[in-house]
């Protein structure tokens, strides 16, 4: 897929979740022309081991380093939903506000969880790509009707490519060896996640180099994704093949 002047939309459930699992691939696309936006589910108020953390103090600081991050990696705009961490749920309500923002921001590509992941054991993941699936039909109904979207002021949008992330059965791999850097560099921006692991960008890349699945055919640093084509000929054959 050529990715000159292709708008992507990823939609996670926490700050760091897109970086860490897409951020080379990303980093590539952006390289290529594309255009990147974040859509985040939770307020990610809960991710510390320390008891004696400020639940809202957190939230405040990972929004904070998911901005540092977005110009390391030169992610456009992020938009926060403001759920509850752990708590989130597929909901008509988040299927809704994410639809809209599809009719908002038009994007050609969709990038999301594998809610279909056997063995997933962070249920925000599983909800946040569930709710990104169905939002995509949502969005592309002409004669769906919501308060949320006014069919006139936001007319209807067919995303045509869905890329789902931790994938349960990749069909893509897409090679990350040459944004091994950045992707550590832009990890290195969510301290109070990574900030244990590696202190320094170099350090970092031969972390990240470690922990990175292989390319089936090149043996190089890649991340795996379930790719499905939506719209037209192939969009058809892709469905009716599951």
């Amino acid at each position: 897929m050529n990715m000159k002047n292709k708008r992507v939309m990823v939609v996670s459930a926490h700050p760091d979740d897109a970086d860490f699992y897409c951020g080379g691939t990303l980093a590539r696309w952006i390289r290529e022309g594309a255009e990147v936006r974040y859509v985040i589910c939770t307020n990610a108020e809960l991710g510390s081991d320390d008891p004696k953390t400020d639940p809202a103090a957190l939230a405040a600081l990972r929004k904070e380093e998911q901005t540092a991050a977005n110009r390391a990696l030169g992610v456009l705009d992020t938009t926060y939903l403001g759920y509850p961490d752990t708590g989130l749920k597929p909901t008509d309500e988040l299927r809704v506000e994410i639809a809209r923002l599809i009719r908002m921001q038009k994007p050609h590509a969709l990038v999301t969880f594998d809610p279909w992941l056997h063995y997933e054991i962070h249920p925000d993941h599983t909800a946040a790509g569930l709710s990104a699936v169905y939002a995509r039909h949502i969005a592309k109904l002409p004669l769906y009707k919501n308060d949320l979207i006014d069919n006139d002021s936001l007319p209807f949008w067919a995303v045509e490519h869905l890329y789902m992330m931790k994938p349960d059965r990749p069909n893509t791999w897409i090679d990350i060896e040459d944004f091994l850097k950045i992707k550590a560099e832009t990890l290195l921006c969510h301290n109070s996640q990574f900030g244990m692991l590696y202190s320094s960008p170099e350090q970092g890349e031969a972390l990240i180099r470690e922990m990175s699945h292989k390319h089936p055919e090149s043996g190089r640093a890649a991340e795996p994704f379930r790719y499905m084509p939506l719209e037209g000929i192939k969009g058809i054959k892709a469905y009716i093949s599951l």
